[in-house]
């Protein structure tokens, strides 16, 4: 079958009724659709484990220092973890959320 350029039916049309909002899987529904989950990388110079981390999601004063609650990338929101500054520094995700907060790095 050919197309004319200006035939009226060349693409399909589709009702905004029709449409859907995407949803989470279910796993239970679906196992084989779950999404794997990164494995860790190891780090160059020191041989340990590591995830990236893609945002900090909140933080809170302990003390005298400062705890970051981390969103690493690929994980669901069940692996969020508090991180202290110190473990974060020199991290990108840390740099962002002090620019966009006042927290303290301590």
């Amino acid at each position: 079958m050919v197309f004319q350029p200006h035939e009226p039916d060349m693409y399909g049309q589709y009702h905004m009724s029709k449409l859907m909002w995407s949803t989470e899987n279910d796993s239970e529904l679906f196992s084989s659709q779950e999404l794997e989950e990164p494995s860790p990388v190891s780090a160059s110079d020191t041989g340990l484990k590591e995830h990236f981390v893609e945002k900090i999601i909140d933080s809170r004063q302990k003390g005298h220092r400062w705890q970051y609650l981390v969103h690493f990338w690929g994980y669901g929101p069940e692996h969020d973890e508090c991180k202290s500054g110190h473990e974060l520094s020199n991290n990108k995700a840390l740099n962002i959320w002090l620019a966009e907060n006042d927290d303290g790095l301590t």
